[in-house]
């Protein structure tokens, strides 16, 4: 959705959709609303303790909106099993089925917005860039705002250390894992993915990831909304001062 300041300031009822990497201040974001009255909707919460409810198990029930840590160990990394990876064919079964269930809450989150009286914050996935699902972006866009958080250039390694201290379920859309997968091997001397160390090819490959998502969020920002540096957002303690530093970017 594209307004202008009097156009968002004017709505009797507000939406925004937060986008932007792992770390960068979503979830804390959506918390801070929904203390203040707004509804959050949060897609990994939605994914751990609906669709993948059957593939977590009992796991689910310790999931919670700030505590979505069952979800990151069922997606898991990619490499060694007897060092807690998961072989290609498993570890790509998996990244399907969170795509497939990512994008189901992306449609949950257009009937949330349409069913709800209040405000509606939806708290995005990282790889909301990565799916390729134009009409589910589409139609959630005509209802709500996307709010890309970005990150200035001298805090990239703030990001990286926080996505790495507490990893977050990732997807990897397919054409970029394989040939990251190659270049690793290639780079290590190594000739299979069950001699990849899990968390040594998580921390190699992140900050490639982070670098190749930054032309899409900007992309979905300047097609369905703002983009706004996060850091804007730090001193904000109410919804009201939230809104306030959005009407200013737009």
């Amino acid at each position: 959705m594209k307004l202008n300041k009097d156009e968002f300031r004017a709505l009797a009822k507000k939406s925004i959709t937060l986008i932007g990497m792992s770390g960068v201040g979503k979830s804390y974001l959506s918390e801070l609303l929904q203390k203040q009255g707004w509804y959050c909707h949060s897609c990994d919460y939605l994914i751990g303790t609906r669709y993948l409810v059957e593939e977590l198990g009992a796991f689910a029930q310790d999931m919670s909106a700030d505590d979505i840590s069952a979800l990151s160990r069922f997606i898991g990394q990619l490499g060694n099993v007897s060092k807690g990876g998961l072989g290609m064919d498993e570890f790509c079964r998996r990244q399907d089925l969170y795509k497939e269930a990512e994008v189901r809450s992306l449609i949950e989150a257009e009937r949330v917005i349409a069913g709800r009286d209040e405000n509606v914050v939806i708290d995005s996935t990282g790889s909301i860039c990565e799916l390729g699902a134009d009409e589910e972006l589409e139609a959630l866009a005509r209802q709500s705002v996307f709010i890309y958080l970005k990150v200035r250039p001298e805090h990239h390694d703030e990001i990286l250390r926080r996505a790495l201290d507490y990893p977050k379920p990732l997807y990897y859309e397919r054409g970029f894992l394989l040939e990251r997968v190659d270049a690793y091997l290639a780079e290590r001397n190594l000739s299979d993915v069950g001699e990849i160390e899990p968390m040594a090819f998580l921390r190699w490959v992140f900050p490639y990831l982070f670098e190749a998502r930054l032309s899409k969020y900007q992309s979905l920002a300047d097609r369905y909304g703002v983009s706004i540096y996060a850091d804007q957002f730090q001193d904000v303690q109410t919804a009201d001062e939230m809104m306030a530093v959005i009407e200013k970017a737009l």
